[in-house]
């Protein structure tokens, strides 16, 4: 919230105290102010969230999901959070190769979440056999803005947890 009221400060000079969501009705054109500055203050933030992301996304194996009172600005954040995890880096030869080892599909996108979900199907067999099975050596990564809100998803997750630590408490486990 403080950086994006910094940047739009800085690359606007409008000196009003200003809180996110005005900031984004200025980028909207709702009110006044510096349309420009606002969406830049929102690009930043996306390619900021991304470099941090990268790294994370290196370590873990799961979705990337967008939340919180910000997400109402992921119409400006997000094209920038998916541009720097998309980027490529050069090897010393000229080589180009991306960031991070998976390809990064917007799951929000109905065309990137379809290929996202079907992969790269191929046959393999199992070795010592005749057997062949369905093999995906896809390596991939999803983004998407959650649907349900911060709060409620944070709940949600409690509750699951409780769930299970009571489940464990009477000797079962279901995960």
């Amino acid at each position: 919230i403080r950086a994006v009221k910094r940047v739009y400060k800085e690359l606007s000079g409008d000196e009003r105290e200003l809180e996110p969501k005005d900031i984004f009705d200025i980028a909207e054109g709702k009110l006044e102010g510096s349309r420009e500055a606002a969406v830049q203050a929102f690009v930043q933030m996306g390619e900021l969230t991304g470099e941090v992301m990268l790294p994370a996304a290196n370590i873990t194996d799961g979705l990337i999901v967008l939340g919180g009172g910000m997400t109402g600005a992921a119409k400006y954040i997000k094209p920038a959070i998916l541009e720097v995890m998309r980027s490529k880096i050069r090897t010393l030869d000229g080589k180009e190769l991306g960031r991070i080892p998976m390809k990064v599909y917007d799951l929000d996108n109905e065309a990137e979440l379809a290929e996202f979900l079907k992969g790269e199907q191929r046959k393999m067999k199992i070795y010592d056999s005749e057997i062949e099975v369905d093999f995906d050596p896809q390596k991939r990564i999803g983004i998407t803005v959650s649907k349900m809100g911060a709060g409620k998803a944070i709940a949600i997750g409690a509750y699951a947890f409780a769930l299970d630590q009571l489940d464990r408490r009477n000797g079962v486990s279901r995960f």
